[in-house]
């Protein structure tokens, strides 16, 4: 077998098999000393092979555009073993006493955007009972609420960034908009969000 994994360039395979072999054959075998020769090849060659092979796959990674490289790296985390912590340095005893072994997913935009809506005590409803006691109805359209979820991602601190963006576009609304008594609602959109303009803002006689 070693012989075919060495025809066909398989040189880490190889190098297994001639391992196997060579516990297994006795010294006085005609092939001994052939097998053993490829196998000192094969321990000096396969180290330099993989390093070759990492190199190669870091670069191709590197070159990968940024959606793509993270899911890249994402799924091989999330096929991550006993035997990979045992090789990063976590000790046997330590990994025992791990029940089951899995990976979190960061949040998307879809999920960001259902954080922010759909919770009893979601942070927009928050805000739409604050302008309600002044009689003021406040809505986000949902372009208003797909750029907040993407200013979030940009963070990367998970729902975290949800309240601290919020709250530095709502500042303006929240202590101008109830002392005007002629506003009847308001409503969010993208280009507010991002800067590019103003809530509409709706009297209460139209």
């Amino acid at each position: 077998m070693g012989n075919l994994y060495w025809q066909q360039a398989r040189y880490a395979e190889a190098q297994k098999a001639y391992a196997e072999a060579i516990g297994l054959i006795d010294k006085t075998h005609r092939e001994y000393a052939d097998i053993t020769t490829r196998s000192e090849i094969l321990d000096e060659l396969v180290p330099h092979t993989n390093t070759i092979q990492l190199q190669d796959s870091l670069q191709h990674l590197a070159g990968m555009p940024e959606a793509e490289r993270m899911a890249v790296i994402e799924n091989i985390i999330a096929q991550v073993t006993n035997e990979d912590l045992r090789e990063y340095g976590f000790i046997p005893e330590f990994i025992g006493r791990l029940p089951m072994i899995f990976t979190l997913e960061g949040l998307t935009k879809e999920m960001l955007v259902k954080i922010l809506k759909e919770p009893k005590n979601a942070i927009l409803k928050q805000y739409q009972k604050l302008l309600e006691l002044d009689e003021v109805k406040l809505e986000f359209d949902e372009g208003a609420l797909e750029a907040i979820a993407e200013q979030a991602l940009k963070k990367k601190t998970g729902a975290r960034a949800l309240r601290a963006f919020i709250e530095k576009f709502m500042r303006y609304i929240i202590y101008k908009i109830p002392k005007d008594d002629t506003i009847g609602s308001v409503t969010i959109t993208r280009d507010y969000i991002e800067n590019h303009g103003n809530p509409e803002i709706h009297l209460r006689d139209q």
